[in-house]
């Protein structure tokens, strides 16, 4: 908030004086993104390869759902198309992540179930550990939290 103050000279009103306040969050939050370098080439380079990099997600999505409708019948075929889905639907956030990296995504902070970003990294490390490490998550209820889960699974 900015406030301005100033006294007035009213007859019949000695030491009145007159308070404007001025929400200036949004003009703070573009100065920030004024002060950031608008050529960084790192953040430019990855917001760039980013963005075509979801292009490419995108389509990959857009085929595994067109397989998986075409084969509901054959369980097996269906599941593959499933599992393609589910990587790609991994792929698109991590492609969420550079671009937040890049400063080109706002963050959007929502409701999360922390046991459900949990259960997705356990998914995702039981396919790339070795078998000979056993991985041991143990879970309880919890509340939900106000986070970016781009960011939450970042920090996982």
């Amino acid at each position: 908030m900015r406030l301005h103050v100033r006294l007035l000279s009213i007859s019949d009103h000695a030491g009145a004086i007159e308070i404007i306040a001025e929400d200036v969050t949004d003009l703070r939050a573009m100065e920030r993104q004024l002060r950031q370098p608008k050529n960084s080439k790192p953040s430019t380079a990855c917001g760039s390869i980013a963005h075509d990099f979801n292009n490419v997600v995108g389509a990959i999505l857009g085929w595994a759902e067109l397989g998986f409708e075409q084969n509901r019948a054959n369980h097996q075929v269906s599941e593959r198309f499933s599992r393609i889905r589910e990587q790609a639907e991994r792929a698109a956030a991590l492609t969420r992540e550079l671009l937040a990296f890049a400063r080109l995504q706002v963050l959007q902070p929502q409701p999360v179930d922390i046991n459900a970003i949990t259960s997705g990294l356990v998914s995702f490390l039981d396919k790339v550990i070795a078998r000979d490490i056993e991985l041991k998550v143990i879970t309880a209820a919890v509340d939900h939290v106000k986070a970016d889960p781009t960011q939450l699974e970042q920090c996982s």
